[in-house]
């Protein structure tokens, strides 16, 4: 397991969620190869990835989640775009200044679930 966050919790160390997909290993290498996560754990029905202190699980089911979005905080969102571009990833919503304060753009992961990137504007 990485790095756990540098704060000092009372009691919570970090939340993840655990996301249904059709494949977990597939899912684990699509995160691994174009987000940059590391694997932690992985069978064909469960997989752990993580990216510094972001940690994402992907569990069997022939129900893919639904309704869920992802939100990945971020130090500069330019410089994830780029990456994820390089890295082919299919970009829904383009980065730009939002009047919630919020720097952010929107990708599709490779079983449809969007995760929105962004960072604090200065």
């Amino acid at each position: 397991m990485p790095e756990p966050p540098k704060s000092e919790p009372k009691q919570v160390i970090q939340g993840a969620p655990m996301i249904k997909v059709k494949g977990p290993r597939a899912t684990a290498e699509y995160y691994r190869d174009v987000f940059g996560f590391e694997f932690d754990y992985g069978s064909e029905s469960y997989c752990v990835v993580w990216r510094d202190n972001a940690a994402l699980h992907f569990i069997r089911s022939d129900e893919p989640a639904s309704g869920v979005r992802y939100f990945l905080w971020v130090k500069n969102a330019d410089d994830v775009l780029a990456g994820l571009r390089e890295a082919g990833a299919e970009i829904k919503v383009d980065v730009a200044d939002r009047d919630y304060g919020i720097r952010d753009f929107t990708v599709v992961d490779c079983n449809g679930m969007e995760i929105v990137v962004g960072q604090d504007i200065d």
